[in-house]
């Protein structure tokens, strides 16, 4: 069964993953496979889909994707790359924070990056300006 996404999208979620959920830096990753990001980087991106981390709420609690496309690719992006050391949720929720908060970086070859503090100054989960 196939991805419904560009591919593009499963690599940028795959690009925000750490050293640790890769498996170490004793097993070596596919070739192009992305490099790891630190844990502090992770945790800026997922603060971008579901808020601030706490570590005694689970993944799936305080996600806003509905969509079938974000909550089914963790576990097949697992199972495809042998990344046991992932949760498919973070995997799901990292495609979503992709998905919903990048901006278009380059055309050709396309390209997409996450600024924090414009992500955040973009829209806002609880509004605080009226329309009169």
């Amino acid at each position: 069964r196939t991805l419904p996404l560009e591919p593009i999208w499963y690599w940028l979620a795959l690009s925000s993953i750490t050293l640790d959920q890769q498996g170490g830096s004793e097993r070596p990753m596919p070739r192009g496979f992305p490099p790891p990001v630190a844990s502090s980087v992770q945790d800026k991106v997922l603060m971008l889909y579901r808020g601030e981390h706490d570590e005694s709420r689970p993944l799936d609690e305080g996600s806003r994707c509905s969509a079938s496309m974000c909550r089914h690719a963790g576990p097949k992006l697992t199972e495809a790359f042998d990344l046991h050391h992932v949760d498919p949720l973070l995997l799901s929720s990292l495609l979503a924070a992709w998905m919903l908060n990048c901006f278009e970086h380059t055309e050709s070859p396309r390209g997409y990056a996450v600024y924090f503090v414009p992500s955040f100054m973009s829209h806002t989960c609880v509004p605080s300006a009226i329309w009169a």
